[in-house]
């Protein structure tokens, strides 16, 4: 029998088949709404208080409260992750602002929140899938003033990859008035002279939980992370590209716009990474303590 993903729904586990939102829910009618995307590895939520507290800056920016506590969102989770068959799961979240009788722009805003959760299986995180590495494009940043907020409105990187994918790329690094801002799914990272840099957060950039794992192991390799603005040049310049996400992990990009980079392989600075990061989630997973 063919398996039937199942999704929380304002705190009801029901089958996917039997979700119903309805057509005036301000997420489907004007993209009011955040999300965030939680990796869960042998059935633990990994790095689940950053993406809390990511959650509750995104819903206080769009001034939205937070339907649920800490305690709660865990346990709806937790039955979420029970009901698939994968012991590796990406959870997805959805808040909407909630239904309206119609179509208003000024919302009302004492409304219900509308969540959604669902999971989907998630490859078990290792370094030598992670050393496949990557292929980018470079290309104008055509989305909004507030990337740092994550919303649904995802419209412009959803055109961004359909490019990167006609050019026979998997990702898309974008630049703002001449500035490296982050990827298309992704935050940037690149090395030179054994060191490593990425752009500083701003309104450009979302603050990305493993772009934080990132930074700690750096500091446990000895590899010297500094925030500061990159341009195409230091691109073109760099040792070693990567991008860190959620689902990826650090992945080293192989191929940019076409030439090589590097070595077009994994660099030393990648792979001095890979130790302390794959220590942290494995150390994370036997304690129990998945931060």
């Amino acid at each position: 029998m063919k398996f039937e993903p199942y999704v929380h729904l304002n705190g009801a586990l029901v089958p996917s088949s039997e979700a119903r939102i309805s057509v005036f829910d301000r997420g489907f009618l004007f993209g009011d709404a955040v999300y965030e995307v939680i990796p869960v590895y042998q059935r633990r939520i990994v790095y689940w208080h950053a993406h809390l507290e990511r959650l509750n800056r995104s819903l206080q920016s769009i001034r939205m409260r937070n339907p649920y506590d800490a305690e709660q969102w865990e346990t709806f989770i937790g039955e979420l992750v029970a009901h698939h068959p994968e012991s590796n799961q990406s959870v997805y979240i959805q808040v909407t602002r909630g239904t309206e009788g119609n179509r208003h722009h000024l919302p009302d805003m004492d409304i219900c929140p509308t969540v959604v959760m669902f999971s989907a299986p998630l490859p078990p995180f290792s370094a030598e899938n992670a050393a496949k590495g990557l292929s980018a494009i470079t290309t104008e940043d055509i989305r909004w003033q507030y990337c740092h907020i994550k919303s649904t409105n995802l419209l412009a990187n959803v055109l961004l990859l359909i490019h990167a994918h006609d050019e026979q790329a998997e990702e898309v690094i974008l630049l703002r008035n001449g500035k490296i801002t982050e990827g298309a799914t992704s935050n940037v990272f690149i090395a030179r002279n054994g060191k490593l840099m990425t752009p500083p957060l701003n309104d450009s950039i979302l603050a990305g939980v493993t772009r934080q794992a990132v930074f700690r192991s750096a500091a446990k390799a000895h590899i010297p992370c500094i925030e500061q603005e990159l341009s195409q040049k230091d691109l073109i310049d760099a040792d070693e590209i990567m991008l860190s996400s959620t689902t990826r992990g650090i992945r080293p990009v192989l191929y940019l716009d076409g030439r090589s980079v590097g070595d077009h392989k994994p660099g030393p600075i990648w792979q001095r990474l890979m130790q302390p990061f794959e220590h942290e989630l494995t150390q994370a997973l036997e304690t129990g303590t998945c931060e």
